[in-house]
């Protein structure tokens, strides 16, 4: 969580610039599984409301576990587009939409000593550096 996405402050910046936003039109900050994100909420009609989000969340770790160096860094990224329908008054609601994510985990590993896979042993030379990256639920849904 070092840096949040720029896209993401700039959308906050825009929708708090006052004078921009109707008096009826819903701006909302929130922190999910999602990571750090931002909303924005207009009413259609008395019963339907729209609103559209973007989130973001990087996180980086290292570690070194039995002589073998770990880098990951994972970038969760998404952004919706919801409908959302209140058949009574009050806030129940259900809800409709798209989210689209560019989830995604990169991963490397660096042996410093020699490795043991079954009955080998393989130096770090003839390991060098295994990267991995692994896509997180990509796409629409």
């Amino acid at each position: 969580m070092k840096k949040m996405n720029k896209a993401l402050l700039g959308a906050a910046a825009l929708m708090l610039i006052p004078g921009m936003a109707s008096a009826e039109m819903g701006v909302g900050a929130r922190f999910s599984t999602l990571g750090y994100g931002v909303e924005l909420g207009v009413p259609l009609t008395d019963s339907i409301n729209i609103r559209a989000g973007l989130n973001r969340l990087s996180q980086d770790d290292s570690q070194t576990i039995d002589g073998i160096a770990y880098d990951a860094t994972l970038d969760l990224s998404s952004t919706n587009l919801m409908l959302d329908w209140h058949p009574f008054e009050g806030s129940f609601h259900l809800s409709a939409g798209y989210v689209a994510s560019n989830n995604e985990l990169r991963a490397s590993a660096t042996p410093a000593n020699n490795v043991t896979i079954g009955n080998t042993v393989f130096t770090p030379a003839e390991i060098g550096r295994i990267d991995a990256t692994v896509g997180l639920g990509s796409g629409p849904y």
